[in-house]
């Protein structure tokens, strides 16, 4: 094996197990969760932007506590249901009412 390649392969295995390492704050978990949601809500229109979320967990390869995962979730659904009405009007609905 040529010694570039030896490189390659150091650098690949150090990227990998320091971002696997990487722990997630709510913050920042919660701002992946809300572009996460907002691509499947929206998936006609930013098809990349599904495509891109759409089997992730994260960004990255990163823990994610058990804390982190309750608390982004629970502020997630207070945050859409906060949100509901900032959606496009669905016209066959506003004409049934």
């Amino acid at each position: 094996m040529k010694s570039t390649e030896k490189f390659d392969e150091a650098l690949k295995s150090a990227a990998t197990s320091k971002l696997e390492d990487t722990s997630v704050g709510v913050n920042r978990y919660l701002t992946f969760r809300i572009f996460k949601t907002v691509s499947e809500d929206v998936k006609n229109y930013m098809p990349a932007d599904y495509q891109f979320y759409k089997d992730k967990q994260y960004y990255h390869p990163a823990r994610i506590g058990i804390f982190t995962k309750i608390a982004t979730s629970i502020m997630a659904k207070v945050i859409f249901f906060m949100m509901r009405d900032m959606g496009p009007v669905d016209e066959e609905k506003e004409n049934r009412t």
